[in-house]
């Protein structure tokens, strides 16, 4: 940590080799994602000469859940990998109001390395939030210039039909075994940062800078997670199936989208539908033929086979 000086903020940094693992999934996993994977995941266009080492992890703590002018982030957790040998993690606090301006500087100093930045629920929140804080301290911010992946949404089409929440939370309990015990409630988080700058007992503090540690670390744990599920084009849920596959059909990645689908077509209806359409499509009428047939006969899809 920097020595204490009035208006400049309290900076930490960490480091974690690629062999750091959760629930299977390691760093490495995310360390250079395929392009045209991480593009299907998340429904986003990449860069042309996109680079694995130019995501940027993001997360914020904030003194509220608005992005109006009166919420502050008042820490900033990012992480990155250095040299293909580390996953570095940075924080920047603000441990009273005048040292926002340094905390933005130093924070826009390390963006301009970077142009793809990664969050969980950051397009809607933490990037909207940081530019109206930008603005108001007259910096130009080059954020809504990077390429934004966001996770919760990647989350969502992958995981939502199978596991339901698609909380940052949920998903360390339920795909990378992480348990939280000194979990704070979100809504506590702000009260912290206000009791903080009055007495700066670093009792709580220190477990909302670890928190936010957590966050940054399970990111790309995740993002590796999900790249591993559709790269390897097969699970042990057929929900996922079903959801790779519709995602490879977005992506127009028709080979992938019909193994994932006919995986899931032995178990699931809906999975079958999707594949039938798929058929005919490709104007294979024999194979959607066979599938409406077989709908109809286990009274599945309501009216539809029956149209088709």
């Amino acid at each position: 940590s920097c020595p204490e000086q009035e208006g400049i903020c309290r900076f930490e940094r960490f480091c974690y080799p690629l062999t750091k693992a959760a629930g299977g999934a390691s760093l490495q996993w995310a360390l250079d994602p395929d392009p045209q994977l991480l593009s299907c995941l998340t429904q986003t266009s990449l860069p042309p000469d996109f680079d694995g080492h130019r995501l940027l992890y993001l997360d914020t703590e904030t003194t509220g859940l608005s992005t109006g002018t009166g919420t502050l982030a008042f820490l900033v957790g990012i992480g990155y990998y250095e040299d293909s040998s580390q996953y570095v993690m940075e924080q920047y606090l603000m441990e009273d109001y005048d040292q926002e301006p340094d905390l933005l500087s130093r924070l826009l100093t390390t963006l301009k390395r970077f142009d793809t930045l990664v969050t969980y629920n950051g397009k809607s929140f933490d990037v909207p939030l940081l530019e109206v804080r930008y603005v108001m301290n007259r910096l130009h911010s080059q954020l809504r210039q990077m390429t934004q992946l966001d996770l919760l949404h990647a989350a969502r089409r992958l995981y939502k039909r199978r596991i339901g929440s698609c909380t940052l939370g949920n998903m360390e309990r339920t795909l990378l075994g992480i348990e939280r015990p000194d979990d704070i409630p979100g809504a506590e988080i702000p009260e912290c940062f206000f009791a903080y700058v009055k007495d700066h007992d670093p009792k709580r503090m220190n477990i909302v800078l670890k928190l936010n540690r957590l966050d940054i670390l399970s990111m790309p744990l995740l993002l590796g997670r999900m790249l591993h599920t559709l790269q390897c084009r097969a699970s042990e849920y057929p929900e996922d199936d079903y959801s790779c596959g519709r995602l490879f059909l977005r992506s127009h990645q028709w080979d992938w989208a019909e193994a994932c689908l006919r995986r899931a077509s032995s178990s699931l209806p809906e999975a079958r539908w999707e594949l039938a359409a798929y058929y005919k499509r490709q104007r294979r009428w024999d194979e959607a033929e066979a599938l409406w047939l077989s709908m109809v006969e286990a009274s599945e899809g309501g009216t539809g086979p029956y149209h088709e």
